[in-house]
């Protein structure tokens, strides 16, 4: 039997053009912001790989900057499956700064910004 709300989520995770491979965040029931790279769906859950949480830094008394923590301190390249049952929020895709920095964090490549590529001169 399928439960209603696992449903509804999945179908909100269908509809909102979240692919396989998306960036993609989360909000768990914990109150924990978790960013990665979607690779699996089911009908109660995702799975994401490399996931990371995010968590708010001071950076001097006016401003607070966003860093990465591990999800998982102990564990490298790890891919979790996350409830929907544990969520508060759907998923939807990371923001194109935070994707960026992603992608830096866990490949170790450095994307350009819109504003970086528009200099290039091609052949």
């Amino acid at each position: 039997m399928i439960i209603p709300l696992f449903m509804e989520i999945y179908k909100m995770l269908i509809e909102k053009h979240v692919d396989m491979n998306d960036i993609v965040t989360i909000k768990l029931s914990s109150g924990e912001e978790i960013v990665g790279k979607l690779v699996n769906r089911a009908i109660d859950s995702i799975s994401l790989a490399k996931p990371i949480k995010i968590s708010i830094q001071p950076v001097n008394q006016n401003q607070v900057g966003l860093a990465f923590v591990p999800y998982l301190g102990s564990v490298h390249d790890a891919t979790i499956v996350f409830p929907f049952s544990g969520m508060v929020s759907r998923p939807v895709k990371t923001g194109e700064d935070v994707t960026r920095n992603y992608i830096q964090a866990t490949t170790g490549i450095v994307t350009a910004t819109a504003e970086q590529s528009s200099g290039l001169i091609l052949p």
